[in-house]
């Protein structure tokens, strides 16, 4: 279950979604036979919302598969700067180069890679 801004969890690990992009503040406080402690993190959150995962020529798509699905052969197509958990799926007749690394409005590369771990089918 997730958190709202201003709620409290007792749950180990707590999720909480942002509802939009900005830093955030967070606080812990442990609480022990009555005696409690916080310690507060200003702007240690920076969240991104970012829906476009790859794109060709500009045009945003939801995953590498459907980038790769709508690229020409020989097209270039940029890629997030982040770990992709997917199966691929490629045509042996289409080359399509995947440049990783890019931020979330693909406005500079942050020298950092994409990369993909799952299995990948080449069919013809």
């Amino acid at each position: 279950m997730g958190l709202r801004s201003g709620s409290s969890s007792s749950l180990q690990n707590p999720v909480h979604t942002y509802p939009s992009d900005g830093n955030f503040t967070v606080t812990l406080t442990i609480a022990v036979w009555g005696i409690s402690d916080s310690i507060v993190k200003t702007g240690y959150i920076n969240a991104i919302t970012c829906n476009a995962q790859a794109r060709v020529d500009s045009q945003p798509f939801g995953t590498i598969q459907l980038a790769y699905d709508h690229a020409n052969n020989l097209d270039s197509a940029d890629a997030r700067a982040k770990d992709f958990q997917k199966n691929l799926t490629f045509d042996n007749n289409t080359s399509v180069t995947f440049r990783g690394g890019f931020d979330c409005d693909y406005n500079s590369n942050l020298n950092r890679y994409a990369s993909v771990r799952g299995s990948l089918t080449i069919g013809d």
